[in-house]
């Protein structure tokens, strides 16, 4: 069966971990050998023979054989050491020095020749115990570097681990059975008599290279049941030990014995055989009770573990690489309404809603391919009756990587709370997403006109000026187009874009007449954008000062003020509407104040109006500022404010917005120029450049 999409199957040929006895056993090996090759050496140099056998009295270790130990210990030390690969590349040229170095001396015995390569370095006599020629290694010792040196290598470069493994059993049973020839004292061989002999140090040092050549390989094959922590490969361990030490013991005790006339050979042979009997079946009764006890321990924790398995709330499950359940619990029945085997019998992923599918593959690929735990993953998993429930995950991987050990928890319910609380704040993000969208579009589209309503000279009916205002094409309100501006960072921008039309279409209006146009405080404030759109204009200009956003700091609103010159006039939109209105007043100076139509209205018939009116005209006359009324519906409101002494009147009573052609064209009375003087606007300037100065006073 194929894994299912995303799931790659991973290589599980090292998974092993390398074997470590407690120590570093390359490491040791290799320095070990080193050591023994660099002190044989030394011996050779000083001519001391007790360097030379390291054991006093017993054969001499050969120069080239001295060397060759240096070379593999020095292979084996640097591959232990290896972290990369040009690291381990690295780490076999002394090993491939060696076997050049063994090949050569065994290729004499092969040829019946001498090469001349065994007394190069240093001289050895003729005559020498346990040599037949002079400085040359024996052929036991010529097979076992061979033998070592190519399972270093391929170690090293991580290939072929089981041939590795025989050609390492192979030299350590070379180098035992030359051990165990000195331990027993027996007579060599007649095939080998002919030869040079192995020495006693030669063969203890080739045993531990291959033991530490052994430890940088992989846990599998011959070796598989021996490492690990496992109970089972405790007792592989003791049983190895027993297997190897006790023949020696019983072989050793069984020649002191006939060495000593205690008895026979026939004799001596069957105690032997009867020791052996006896301390096999020793351990194989101890080794059995200690079994029974570990599998009754195990069988208890299978139990309780099948316990908590069972009645445990949370989803737990045991899946395979390949993306199939081998395990679960009853509560996925609970949680999902499908029998377990129908949930065994499919690949997981089939149950993972559509979206979730990628994320899911991707998680279990990771955990396969990296051995990363998986904390806090969440996906919905397919219900029975065909809805989907929300499952939260914590997954680990087994130590090969075979098996995905996981647990879910159905947080079905806690989705739907969060889902829930977070519905206003989607809602609200995605209405200003949409709002941005609109604006964007009807700024891009130009989706937008100016229509101009008339401000009219109270005393003569003239009209001498005329005031901006923009009209959306798709029907949205303007104050509601510009406050959603404001709230999307468009604000600026929409604001630039319909005063760039505005002065445009203004070219239409009558002449002599000035154009009063809408402002935000930070359009006014910035002074570079105000400027660069109001280029446009050809006639006089009045900034009014509009209420879509509260100003915080006047003080950059004077200065702009004061930069945009004396062409530009400013007025206070809807004075009488609150109290911040009257705050613009003292602190900007304007040229003009606009009463709100809130006060106009009914302002006929209403004795408060008019009061708050009078008021005003008071105030304009003593800070030289110019009064217009807006919303002027009725006959009678329009006598009333001239009555009261209100200069100008704007509304509907006076002239509705329409277009600039509407206006050229319309006729009546003469239109009038503007009504300032230049004196009382330069007193004006001076009566703003005095504040900034004193503020400037009191801040420094």
């Amino acid at each position: 069966m194929q894994p299912p999409v995303g799931i790659v199957r991973p290589d599980t040929s090292m998974r092993w971990p390398p074997i470590r006895l407690g120590l570093d056993v390359p490491t040791v090996a290799g320095s070990l050998a080193i050591a023994v090759g660099i002190t044989v050496l030394f011996g050779w140099l000083l001519g001391l023979d007790v360097l030379k056998s390291i054991i006093p009295g017993l054969l001499t270790m050969k120069v080239n054989t001295a060397l060759a130990f240096v070379l593999l210990g020095t292979g084996l030390f640097l591959s232990a050491r290896a972290g990369t690969a040009r690291d381990r590349r690295l780490a076999t040229l002394p090993v491939a020095a060696a076997l050049i170095l063994a090949a050569l001396v065994g290729s004499q015995y092969l040829i019946g020749r001498d090469l001349g390569i065994d007394q190069w370095l240093f001289h050895e006599a003729p005559g020498q115990v346990g040599t037949i020629h002079p400085n040359r290694m024996s052929p036991m010792t010529v097979i076992c570097f061979l033998l070592v040196g190519t399972g270093i290598i391929l170690a090293t470069v991580r290939r072929g681990a089981r041939v590795v493994q025989a050609l390492l059993l192979g030299a350590l049973l070379l180098a035992a059975l030359n051990v165990l020839d000195f331990l027993f004292h027996a007579n060599t061989p007649s095939m080998l008599a002919a030869y040079t002999q192995m020495a006693l140090v030669t063969s203890v040092t080739m045993i531990a290279l291959s033991i530490g050549t052994v430890a940088l390989l992989p846990a599998s094959g011959l070796l598989e049941g021996l490492v690990g922590r496992s109970d089972s490969a405790r007792l592989a361990r003791r049983l190895m030990v027993v297997s190897l030490v006790v023949p020696v013991v019983l072989a050793w005790l069984r020649l002191q014995g006939e060495a000593l006339g205690l008895y026979g050979t026939r004799y001596g042979v069957g105690l032997m055989v009867l020791g052996t009997f006896v301390l096999l079946a020793f351990m194989i009764v101890r080794s059995s009770r200690s079994s029974e006890r570990i599998e009754i321990a195990r069988q208890a924790a299978t139990e309780e573990r099948d316990r908590f398995f069972d009645v445990s709330i949370d989803l737990l499950a045991t899946a395979t690489s390949g993306g199939y359940f081998v395990r679960l619990n009853p509560a996925w029945t609970a949680v999902l309404g499908y029998e377990l085997d129908e949930l065994k019998s499919r690949p997981f992923v089939e149950f993972v809603h559509p979206d979730d599918l990628a994320a899911t593959n991707l998680e279990v690929a990771r955990q396969i391919d990296e051995g990363k735990t998986v904390l806090n993953f969440q996906n919905r998993y397919r219900h029975r009756d065909g809805s989907y429930r929300w499952l939260e995950w914590t997954s680990s991987p087994s130590a090969e990587g075979a098996l995905l050990y996981a647990v879910a928890r159905d947080i079905t319910d806690r989705k739907l709370k969060e889902e829930r609380l977070r519905a206003p704040a989607v809602a609200l993000a995605r209405r200003r997403a949409e709002a941005l969208d609109r604006i964007e579009s009807t700024i891009e589209r130009g989706a937008f006109g100016p229509v101009y309503q008339p401000i009219v000279d109270l005393s003569t009916g003239a009209a001498v000026g005329y005031e901006a205002l923009t009209r959306f094409t798709d029907g949205y309100r303007p104050d509601e187009m510009f406050a959603t501006a404001l709230e999307c960072g468009l604000g600026i921008k929409l604001e630039t874009a319909t005063l760039a039309a505005a002065l445009d279409a203004a070219r239409h209006l009558p002449p002599r007449t000035w154009l009063s146009l809408n402002v935000s405080p930070a359009l006014l404030a910035d002074v570079e954008t105000l400027s660069a759109a109001l280029e446009l204009g050809a006639r006089p200009l009045v900034l009014e000062i509009t209420e879509h956003e509260i100003i915080e700091a006047y003080a950059p609103l004077r200065e702009a003020v004061l930069r945009l010159g004396p062409d530009v006039r400013l007025a206070v939109d809807d004075v009488g509407a609150g109290a911040a209105n009257f705050n613009h007043l003292v602190e900007l100076r304007p040229d003009f104040v606009k009463i709100d139509v809130s006060l106009v209205r009914g302002v006929d018939t209403d004795l408060s109006r008019q009061a708050v009116v009078a008021g005003i005209l008071h105030f304009a006359a003593a800070a030289h500022c110019e009064v217009i009324a807006e919303g002027i519906e009725t006959e009678a409101e329009l006598a009333t404010v001239r009555e009261l002494g209100v200069t100008f009147g704007q509304g509907y009573r006076l002239g509705r917005p329409a277009p600039a052609e509407t206006w050229l064209h319309a006729g009546g009375p003469l239109h009038q120029p503007f009504a300032v003087g230049p004196t009382l606007r330069v007193e004006r300037r001076a009566a703003v450049r005095e504040v900034i100065h004193r503020e400037a006073d009191l801040t420094g």
